[in-house]
């Protein structure tokens, strides 16, 4: 009980480091910089690292080809998934919209370029016109079809 006290304590001062970091590396104002890209890439995997997650890579990993992004696709098991795979590789999520709400980690989210959805809405056009743009601009995105 102590321990998952001491763990979930190190989470929730890391999140507000990254907060911190946001505000640090101009990701507020511009999200498409390599420093913030590397940031957040960092900032996850020590995410993972303080979950006791020792993550294993197999094989070698998809490599933008002419300057285009990748599309990601993954089935979504937990919330877990965000920083593990956001830890192998510079993206950029696509969430639903409830997320930007969150305390904290909205903030985060938006601050480093992920792009929400409000899902039944309508909403599918301007959010699949926004995914092709950072395609286009070489960032990558990840999406969840099964997401919660």
């Amino acid at each position: 009980m102590i321990q998952q006290a001491y763990r979930a304590a190190r989470l929730f001062l890391h999140i507000l480091a990254g907060m911190f970091l946001l505000v640090l590396t101009g990701a507020i104002w511009n999200n498409k910089t390599n420093l913030v890209k590397a940031t957040k890439q960092w900032w996850l995997g020590r995410t993972t690292h303080l979950l006791g997650i020792e993550v294993q890579i197999i094989g070698t990993p998809p490599q933008p080809v002419d300057g285009k992004g990748l599309l990601y696709v993954s089935n979504h098991i937990s919330w877990i998934d965000i920083p593990l795979i956001g830890s192998l590789t510079q993206l950029n999520f696509l969430s639903k919209a409830e997320v930007r709400r969150w305390p904290l980690i909205g903030k985060l989210a938006q601050g480093t370029g992920t792009l929400f959805i409000q899902r039944g809405s309508g909403d599918a056009d301007r959010v699949a016109k926004a995914m092709a743009e950072y395609l286009n601009e070489g960032r990558s995105v990840l999406f969840f079809p099964e997401g919660t």
